[in-house]
């Protein structure tokens, strides 16, 4: 987590010099890794935000971290989402760390998405609902994209090589623009 915290200082660094931007400020996801080995107590005590769901509004989007580190959001966390959602107007973003949709070619891929069938298409039709822009997931180790057609979602591959992803939000344009390494 030391490690971790390091590479998000470089990554301020790379920020700067891509974007000019100094206001840069990153948020974690909690990931399936991330629980084991008394991992859970260790992202809670140094990785911000110190919690593995939350959201927040910068006025114009509004973003949602969703944690499904074990492959479900369960039944408390889906209840919260839909009164946040319910309350919310503004476009949203969702983070998360399970796809909600991978392409199956065979049974081994299974376990690269959400699992519970009926969540998933429950979380979807209210991601359609509730003006959800764009998903951005983790899990999967090679990256693909999936047109929804209100919104779409981009898996984030991170197996094969080094991979880090930089999304920059343009209030102006209400534009999501994900750029990769």
């Amino acid at each position: 987590y030391k490690e971790y915290n390091e590479f998000l200082e470089k990554m301020k660094y790379i920020v700067k010099s891509k974007t000019g931007r100094e206001d840069f400020k990153e948020y974690s996801v909690l990931g399936n890794h991330d629980l084991y080995y008394n991992g859970w107590e260790n992202f809670k005590d140094h990785i911000f935000p110190y919690c593995s769901a939350y959201h927040f509004s910068d006025g114009t989007f509004s973003y949602y971290f969703l944690d499904s580190a074990n492959g479900t959001l369960g039944q408390k966390q889906r209840n919260e989402i839909e009164d946040k959602f319910s309350m919310d107007l503004k476009p949203k973003i969702i983070l998360t760390h399970c796809p909600f949709y991978f392409p199956t070619t065979n049974a081994s891929n299974m376990i690269f998405k959400m699992q519970d069938t009926a969540e998933r298409n429950w979380i979807l039709t209210l991601f359609a609902k509730n003006n959800v822009r764009q998903i951005f997931a983790g899990h999967v180790h090679d990256p693909h994209h999936y047109d929804y057609g209100k919104f779409s979602e981009n898996a984030l591959g991170a197996f094969k090589k080094s991979y880090w992803y930089l999304v920059t939000v343009n209030k102006n344009l209400n534009a999501v623009t994900l750029i990769e390494n």
